[in-house]
């Protein structure tokens, strides 16, 4: 055993540098701490605060920037951090562990440590002192005591109500702070400037809105005084900090030969970004890397739905694939698959953030969470996941419901969030689950009472009117738990593999058309499409709509054979059709194609003694649609066994429609079969009406379209066709092909199978109960199933 190095207090060290050895340097302050003069006070010293502000104030001093910047530190509920650093002279170290090295640092900016309940006086006659002009906060956001859906401050909370009635002995910070602007105001001192630096967006407003109110309570005249005289800046700041446990603790100390009761871990990355909003001072921080700007939010965005909601999905997934750590969890290739493509969903979401390429910060962060040294504990990234998840994952995910946009990484975070509830991994070792709401969120999960968790108000309010996304979402935690965490997650790297997303794309971007064509081409050159069925390697199940789902094409054809022919008439077209004659005659193809047809100079059919314009074709196509949808929804009707092939398969699998057909026709369709309850409409896509431009089958655009929004490999599809242009629009999209012929008529079955056989499709079926057999998806069991 080797024998244990002589420790030296933090103290001797500073007095004595020339007589501590160790191993390895250490970087003293470069100032005499004595000779600091506070000018911060700050709430909340936890081991972020002394990993982060602190050492940028300690920078300050020790660069003979400024010497009247010091902090004093407050505490609010928990005394052990005094008991340290009184034993210290208020030093401690901050160890920052890179990828081939670590590096200590002392630190000597806190310059004084006050225990609130103990002495709450000592804290207001700090706070008033005319030297306090910067007053920083870590207090996370629920202590604020505004809520986070209305903006308003909750006066009704029993520790505000102990602020009024007790003011010389406050139970929150905001009572300290307001009744501190009292005094100030009373001494003809202006206020100073209070600057929260919890993760949370537009926190300068949160704290005004808490600070001016609070005073509002006691004194309207000190509230306006606050409200026009003080500053509240907005910040961001990042710098991953790990809870330092005993044993590493140990091993510091050891190492380093240090004596500090409570060391600091975290990484050599640090980023403060903060309002230049300031009405008592600035503090010279420019000068040591921090960046003032007029506008926080585009960093704040990046943050806390980059970095913190990564560490949502990190988490959860990590923990429950029996993960502890952030690094063992992400040397795991599926879960850093699973982080890459959440990272890549949300980026296209965010403004622009100046001065940042948001490709370089997401691999800036997969690195940071990479890095083996750190050891930050996973379970450490889930706590208080029933404030984190609102504010930091559901916002992307809107943005994205809104824009149409890609979000199946977003609701796996949230299904994630739900089986992570029950605290146990899928070895069945058990975690932590810290959350102010364990006690009632937990029991749902274990009993898989999924409705009622997704129907709390404070949490998911904005999800209550979408019950696609419901049911997306459902279906999800029904995957997570007959399929394996992995095998879901698997899916979706799988996916991810060999497609690089441009980070800095503008969120109403879309896949070009004509490159979507292009790329099916030359996948279909390739032969990418694999020859046999593979129903292991299929997470989703594109389905055809018309003559696939329901017989609506003949019927179809009905309603539109009269628009075609008054059409042909108008252009001076002199064909007049028959339904079963335009069907044969434009099989496959929708009415935006057959129209154009009909009217280009080079048309197969006589004539035309016209052209359409742009604006008089989107009128005939606006017809058609209203007619055709109107016929098919008083005139198409349920079908039992489609009904049952749809649910068996659901209950595996994901489904979606890709049609050439325009949306409001597949939803009539939809609502006279009662299948619209198997396809959301954000897995409903349209070459008509999804597409940028317009497209029809046999072009893949709308497949590879499809593919794209879903996060999904042609290879880890399914397509089911029944006509031959849509059979090679998905095979030339690189899909597993089934050709379905149930509504073909038995007399052109077989030349319909040889025609889908040429064209590649890997077998041939003739009712939905026979796709159901050819998948046979075993049934699955499982004691926390939601269904």
């Amino acid at each position: 055993m080797s024998e244990r190095p002589m420790l030296t207090p933090l103290p001797q060290v500073l007095e004595n540098p020339e007589h501590h050895t160790a191993d390895l340097p250490v970087q003293l302050p470069a100032y005499n701490p004595a000779d600091l003069r506070h000018g911060v006070v700050h709430f909340g010293v936890g081991g972020f605060h002394r990993a982060h502000q602190a050492v940028y104030f300690d920078e300050l001093a020790g660069r003979g920037l400024a010497m009247d910047w010091g902090v004093i530190g407050v505490g609010l509920h928990r005394r052990e951090m005094k008991d340290v650093l009184e034993r210290q002279d208020n030093l401690y170290t901050v160890i920052e562990r890179g990828a081939e090295e670590d590096s200590a640092r002392v630190i000597g900016s806190m310059v004084d440590y006050l225990y609130a309940p103990e002495d709450p006086e000592a804290v207001l006659a700090t706070l008033a002192s005319e030297r306090t002009r910067l007053v920083t906060l870590t207090v996370t956001g629920s202590s604020y005591h505004v809520d986070p859906v209305t903006g308003e401050f909750q006066a009704e909370d029993e520790d505000i109500a102990e602020d009024l009635a007790h003011p010389e002995r406050p139970a929150t910070v905001f009572g300290y702070i307001v009744e501190a602007l009292r005094r100030r105001r009373e001494q003809g001192l202006p206020p100073f400037t209070v600057l929260p630096c919890d993760n949370m967006q537009r926190g300068g407003e949160v704290a005004r809105t808490a600070v001016v109110s609070l005073a509002r309570l006691r004194d309207a005249d000190l509230a306006e005084w606050i409200d026009r005289e003080g500053a509240f800046p907005s910040s961001m700041v990042d710098r991953i900090t790990p809870t330092t446990s005993p044993g590493e603790r140990d091993a510091i100390v050891n190492r380093f030969a240090l004596d500090d009761g409570w060391p600091v871990l975290t990484e050599p990355f640090a980023q403060w970004i903060i309002e230049d909003s300031f009405c008592n001072g600035r503090p010279p921080l420019d000068e040591v890397g921090v960046h003032f700007v007029d506008d926080v939010e585009p960093f704040e965005l990046m943050k806390t739905r980059l970095l913190n909601a990564g560490h949502c999905a990190l988490g959860y997934y990590g923990l429950l694939l029996g993960y502890r750590t952030t690094a063992e969890a992400m040397a795991d290739d599926v879960v850093r698959g699973f982080l890459t493509a959440f990272l890549d969903e949300v980026i296209p979401l965010l403004p622009a953030v100046p001065g940042i390429d948001l490709g370089e910060y997401r691999d800036s962060l997969l690195g940071r969470l990479s890095n083996a040294s750190m050891e930050d504990q996973l379970e450490r990234l889930t706590r208080r996941s029933s404030t984190k998840v609102p504010d930091y994952v559901l916002p992307s995910l809107l943005a994205a419901l809104d824009q149409n946009s890609a979000h199946r990484m977003l609701l796996l975070t949230i299904a994630g969030w739900f089986r992570y509830l029950r605290g146990v991994d899928e070895q069945g070792a058990e975690y932590d689950v810290q959350d102010a709401r364990a006690d009632e969120m937990r029991p749902l999960a274990e009993d898989g009472r999924f409705d009622e968790w997704i129907g709390d108000a404070s949490v998911f309010a904005d999800l209550a009117d979408r019950k696609d996304v419901v049911e997306e979402l459902q279906e999800l935690v029904d995957q997570l738990d007959a399929r394996g965490v992995r095998a879901v997650l698997d899916a979706v790297t799988g996916a991810s593999a060999g497609t690089d997303a441009d980070p800095d794309a503008h969120p109403d971007a879309r896949p070009d058309a004509g490159a979507a064509s292009d790329a099916g081409a030359a996948s279909a050159r390739a032969g990418t499409a694999p020859s046999r069925l593979d129903p292991a390697a299929v997470r989703v199940i594109l389905c055809d709509a018309d003559g696939n789902l329901f017989p609506s094409e003949d019927i179809a054809f009905e309603a539109s054979t009269d628009v075609t022919n008054r059409l042909a008439e108008d252009v001076g077209v002199p064909v007049r059709f028959e339904p079963e004659e335009l069907r044969q005659a434009t099989l496959g193809k929708n009415f935006r194609r057959v129209a154009a047809e009909l009217t280009e100079p080079d048309s197969e059919w006589p004539g035309p003694a016209r052209q359409l314009g742009d604006e008089e074709l989107e009128q005939w196509i606006s017809e058609e649609k209203h007619v055709v949808s109107e016929h098919l929804r008083s005139t198409l009707e349920p079908d039992t066994e489609i009904s049952h092939a749809l649910q068996e398969l659901s209950r595996h699998f994901e489904l979606a429609v890709v049609s050439s057909s325009a949306t409001s026709r597949l939803q009539a369709s939809f609502e006279a079969t009662d299948l619209g309850r198997f396809f959301p409409g954000n897995r409903v896509f349209s070459a008509e009406d999804s597409m940028p431009e317009p497209v029809s089958k046999p072009d893949p655009a709308v497949y590879l379209f499809a593919l794209e929004q879903l996060g999904v490999s042609a290879d880890a599809s399914l397509a089911i066709e029944d006509s031959v242009t849509g059979a090679t629009s998905a095979v030339a999209a690189g899909c597993p092909t089934i050709g379905n012929v149930c509504f073909v008529a038995p007399e052109e079955r077989e030349e319909r199978r040889r025609q889908l056989e040429d064209v590649g499709v890997v077998a041939v079926v003739e009712s939905w109960s026979e796709v159901l057999e050819l998948l046979a998806p075993e049934p699955a069991v499982s004691a926390g199933a939601t269904r």
